[in-house]
């Protein structure tokens, strides 16, 4: 199983995301997968802070 982390920093806070797949990902769809998830998180921020 192959396994990455990163840390993004946002609003003085470290955003933890860990992906794991059986095998390794094929690097742009893995930094697809990354931005995809980097802008869910920031819209949901978004959300939350004008709620």
């Amino acid at each position: 199983m192959f396994s990455q982390s990163f840390i993004y920093p946002f609003q003085n806070q470290e955003v933890r995301v860990t992906i794991q797949s059986p095998k390794q990902p094929n690097p742009k769809n893995e930094q697809d997968l990354i931005r995809y998830l980097k802008e869910i998180y920031l819209q949901k921020t978004e959300e939350n802070f004008h709620a």
